[in-house]
């Protein structure tokens, strides 16, 4: 794999996301509710098992309760919805 792709789906409030992986750092303002796409180059990783392995952090600077801002019984504190694609 060359590259890491992740698609981020924010929450209710604005928000600052950090990614962090194979040595490199993507850092990314994201207005509420707003979808951004983040690809970061890989480096060789570590063996592990047969493939390979990647270490990956994904800070949030900030988040929100659904249940304060849609109503409803959800109390968690979310941050920001993170999907990531391995690319060759």
């Amino acid at each position: 794999m060359k590259r890491l792709a992740l698609t981020l789906t924010n929450g209710d409030r604005a928000n600052r996301v950090t990614v962090r992986v194979a040595g490199r750092s993507r850092v990314v303002d994201l207005q509420p509710n707003a979808v951004s796409a983040v690809t970061l180059p890989l480096d060789e990783g570590f063996p592990y098992q047969g493939s390979r392995v990647w270490t990956l952090s994904v800070t949030s600077a900030s988040g929100f309760v659904p249940m304060f801002t849609r109503g409803g019984v959800d109390f968690r504190f979310l941050g920001v919805q993170v999907k990531p694609e391995l690319m060759p």
